[in-house]
């Protein structure tokens, strides 16, 4: 939680009775200065404000004067001069110690204490806020942040020490109650795309949050309540987002993030104020590593490629492999991943072929490869570079030739060899066990067709996004047989004794999708936290999720390593004659791979 300065508006101060040793015009000129400095502080003007607002507390007489020293304050808050904020507050404090704003001072010293980390006392000045003022909002926010700094900074010592200095009833109770275990309304906070291009996948995965905590609530010992807000899919957005959430609403947890910029966006704003975050979706590496409490539901790129390697030279025994990919940073990932694993088992990633995102044609990597694996031959066979252009030049009709008697015998011998090449590799590309694919998008419909064409035989392995996009193909005669790891099991895994089906469809209204999954996965990972008795706090929450080595979720089982954030169980499937098939469960990849 962070006490950022949002807090209360500062209302016109009313005068007083200096009027008559004020001259009129000077009340009058004083009037617009505070009205000036007002607005430029909520248009976000800070440092000329404080310019027309020292202007005002110079006059010892000023009508103005206490309202101007605690906007000062804010002031010099907003543009992170803890110091001279922290000399205002206590400045209209020992002047006007008996003054409606002088509550609104001790709260301004609480928000300073907290960016300090002296989190005692901020609580000490946020009591006292909420013991003396007479506005019920600042009493109310006071008192709400005053619980979530004693429920998640303070010790026992610390609490003892200040529930000393309680004198309000109700607030001695809401503390005792933090102590027993933390009963106010403890509030997770969503983030997610719920406008733009991603609009429907975020708004699906918002249904399945809400259909797992309408479901899952009743059996938390605890008052809860989800904020949800849009990122829009922009960065700056995420982040103003995840502030808000963190500072004025006090969430305990986060969920959010759908791709990687928003979502490493989200998790620094978590990560700096120690808040958990549970990425239902984004795979991108190193999102878990930028706090200790973001959680990957997913298995990064990196490790989806390493599977995919694992199974090619395990399972497949495949020796040589070659690799045809879009220049991305998730298909880079996956790259890395697959070359590390597969060169670790003892194999060889031959050539790595790159192509821009949008291509359609990958006729010049794909003749990159047969001129490789001719090449490779000629080594092994000892061919000469006219046999070795025969065999790229596999699929052309040979032209009829003339031959003296004397030569018909070597040219004989020479073309029985060519034709045993051709027989047992055909396309000379077949020298290479495995093609690895890591698509991005729809290209697998433009580029399965031209693979075909180029003779290839072998394993043809691809990423997560083949379970996707090959169901949207209506011709699936050229992605028969393609091997990929996946997050989901060929059909929604429902758990019929659990009720999920039922639940699921009463709580949303809708049929079930794979974004669904997601989202019901997410929050009911978070709720084995969130179901613990006694006080919940955000460090709590993360240990308690460390400690989780497994998860049965209904998109998939989750397996963790020990103090491991990224799950790394995955589906190993392959699609045949219109349907997919599972060849390996997500338990059976970890225990076989990832051991």
């Amino acid at each position: 939680m962070n006490l950022r300065s949002t807090t209360l508006l500062v209302p016109l101060l009313l005068f007083v009775s200096l009027m008559h040793c004020y001259p009129a015009g000077a009340a009058a000129d004083e009037e617009s200065l505070w009205l000036t400095a007002l607005s430029k502080f909520e248009r976000g003007r800070y440092k000329s404000a404080i310019t027309d607002l020292q202007g005002i507390i110079s006059s010892p007489y000023s009508n103005y004067r206490v309202s101007a020293l605690l906007l000062l304050g804010k002031c010099y808050l907003h543009e992170k001069d803890l110091k001279d904020a922290s000399k205002t507050a206590h400045q209209l404090i020992d002047q006007y110690p008996h003054s409606k704003y002088a509550p609104h001072a001790h709260y301004l010293l609480g928000e300073v204490a907290y960016l300090q980390k002296d989190y005692f006392e901020s609580a000490w000045q946020l009591l006292t806020t909420a013991q003396t003022t007479d506005d019920n909002e600042l009493n109310a926010l006071a008192r709400s942040k005053l619980a979530g700094i004693f429920e998640s900074y303070l010790d026992y010592t610390e609490r003892e020490s200040l529930l000393k200095w309680v004198t309000s009833r109700r607030i001695q109770d809401e503390l005792k109650s933090v102590q027993q275990g933390f009963k106010f309304p403890i509030k997770i906070g969503v983030i997610l795309e719920l406008s733009g291009p991603n609009a429907a996948t975020g708004g699906n995965v918002l249904s399945g949050i809400e259909a797992a905590f309408e479901t899952v609530r009743k059996k938390i010992p605890h008052d809860i309540a989800l904020i949800t807000r849009d990122s829009g899919g922009n960065v700056i957005e995420a982040v103003k987002a995840a502030q808000d959430l963190i500072a004025n609403e006090g969430v305990i947890a986060l969920i959010g993030g759908l791709h990687g910029p928003c979502t490493a966006a989200i998790a620094a704003v978590a990560s700096e104020e120690n808040v958990p975050l549970i990425v239902p979706a984004a795979q991108d590496n190193g999102l878990a590593n930028i706090g200790e409490g973001v959680f990957q539901l997913m298995a990064d790129y990196r490790l989806e490629g390493m599977i995919a390697a694992a199974y090619a030279r395990s399972d497949l025994e495949a020796e040589k492999a070659v690799i045809l990919a879009p220049a991305s940073e998730a298909a880079n990932q996956r790259v890395e991943g697959f070359t590390a694993q597969f060169e670790n088992l003892g194999g060889e990633v031959v050539l790595v072929q790159w192509y821009y995102q949008g291509a359609s044609n990958y006729k010049r990597q794909l003749d990159q490869f047969i001129q490789i694996g001719a090449a490779r031959l000629g080594e092994d066979f000892e061919l000469d570079e006219e046999q070795i252009q025969k065999l790229i030049d596999w699929d052309k009709e040979p032209e009829e030739e003339l031959y003296f008697l004397e030569e018909y015998t070597e040219e004989v011998e020479a073309d029985t060899l060519l034709d045993s090449l051709l027989g047992v590799y055909g396309s000379p590309i077949n020298y290479f066990d495995v093609l690895y694919i890591p698509i991005e998008g729809e290209e697998i419909s433009l580029l399965t067709p031209q693979v075909a064409a180029s003779g290839f035989k072998n394993h043809l392995i691809g990423d997560a996004s083949c379970q996707e996009f090959i169901t949207l193909e209506s011709d699936w005669r050229y992605m028969n047989g393609i091997i990929f790891p996946a997050h989901f099991s060929a059909s929604p895994k429902i758990a019929q004794d659990s009720g999920f089906s039922e639940d699921f469809r009463s709580k949303t209204g809708g049929l079930l999708n794979r974004a669904k999954l997601l989202g019901w996965d997410a929050f009911n990972f978070l709720s084995v936290a969130l179901r613990s008795p006694g006080i919940l706090s955000p460090r709590g929450i993360c240990r308690t999720l460390l400690e989780v080595g497994e998860f049965d979720g209904e998109r998939i089982n989750l397996e963790f390593d020990e103090n491991d954030r990224i799950n790394k169980a995955m589906y190993i499937l392959v699609f045949e004659n219109g349907n997919f098939k599972e060849l390996k469960s997500p338990h059976d990849v970890v225990k076989a791979y990832l051991q």
